[in-house]
């Protein structure tokens, strides 16, 4: 797709599909799926479709869960975390900021399966990875948008119609955030949800206060405005809520350089990484699919968000980009980029690559 148009046109805007232009291989088998949803510590749940209705199964499942007549999907969360193949779907939108990519969940559905109309509030590529789903889209939704009684899958009380695709192999539907969808497997096929998340707003909020508390003055108190008016007594007047909020307005943006706050919020994962302090760094080494990195360059150097952390490094933005996109990268390249692998590496932030 011409990536310039759809982020102009169409990101966070209107759906759009993507025909497949060649031949799609699937990179997971359906039994592969099935296992990872039977491991311990790996996130999947199975919906059954009762009629009109749907029941969640939480994990974590067992062989006997796929057991019953009536159509059932199984959702597996992060398995680009898992199976490299997977992963390799990212590099498809490798355009869009990696620190907002989530993950890629896999779905398989037997004929008729599906998890009912919802909305999402985050972006998601659907790519249909075996046999064929219909996905019908909406009305645009929100958190006034009335729900059915089942918090766990957040269907939609009301669905009304808007447009429906017949997804093929290799085809890719982009769907914004807050448009009602409902896909329905026509058959046996699995499906790759390539899911952007955005931060809350009330999250930057919190973590831009707590980043600026430290530095200031205790101090510094409220001023009355000038010229101070007289009141009723007692009278808490908006000339003197506005002033207020003009002196805090003049605190939060006093030191607007600083974004690290920002990006340590955007890099933070829950995943546990591993520490590979003392382990030497590999020869080459990639970028884990389960780590969050971002960087910021600026005249100073560049600074790298790892996981969470900010650090400062001297030099390295071409590395950082290349890494983010998912290249592999030869550890000995140079001194600066050395410094920012081995640092990287220590984190749990790459894995070793294959020297073929």
């Amino acid at each position: 797709m011409d990536s310039a148009r759809f982020l102009r046109d169409c990101w966070q805007q209107k759906p759009l599909l993507i025909p497949a232009e060649a031949e799609f291989t699937n990179p997971l088998e359906p039994e592969e799926l099935a296992g990872l949803a039977l491991e311990p510590g790996v996130e999947a749940r199975l919906v059954r479709r009762h009629g009109s209705d749907w029941q969640q199964d939480p994990g974590p499942l067992r062989e006997d869960s796929f057991d019953g007549d009536e159509p059932w999907t199984l959702l597996v969360q992060r398995v680009d975390h898992y199976v490299p193949a997977v992963a390799a779907l990212r590099r498809w939108v490798s355009f869009l900021p990696g620190w907002r990519l989530d993950d890629v969940m896999v779905s398989y559905a037997t004929d008729g399966g599906g998890v009912g109309p919802h909305y999402d509030s985050y972006d998601v590529f659907l790519v249909q990875g075996q046999g064929q789903r219909r996905w019908q889209l909406g009305q645009r939704c929100d958190s006034s948008s009335p729900l059915r009684d089942n918090p766990d899958l957040r269907i939609l009380e009301d669905f009304e119609e808007s447009a429906s695709y017949l997804l093929n192999p290799g085809d890719i539907l982009y769907v914004p955030p807050g448009l009602a969808h409902w896909g329905t497997s026509v058959g046996t096929g699995m499906t790759y949800s390539i899911g952007f998340r955005a931060p809350r707003l009330s999250d930057m909020l919190s973590r831009w206060v707590d980043e600026l508390l430290p530095g200031v003055d205790s101090e510094l108190l409220y001023a009355d405005p000038k010229p101070l008016a007289g009141g009723r007594p007692g009278e808490l007047t908006d000339t003197a809520i506005a002033s207020a909020r003009e002196q805090l307005k003049a605190l939060l943006i006093r030191d607007s350089t600083n974004a690290d706050w920002f990006g340590e919020l955007v890099t933070e994962t829950g995943v546990e990484a591993a520490d590979n302090e003392g382990v030497p760094l590999p020869a080459r080494v990639y970028l884990d699919p389960a780590a969050r990195l971002a960087w910021r360059a600026s005249g100073a150097g560049v600074t790298v968000y790892a996981n969470g952390l900010a650090i400062p490094f001297a030099a390295g933005s071409e590395l950082l980009a290349a890494l983010c996109r998912g290249d592999s990268i030869e550890a000995a390249d140079s001194d600066a980029n050395r410094e920012i692998l081995n640092t990287l590496w220590e984190m749990g932030c790459l894995l070793q690559a294959s020297n073929d």
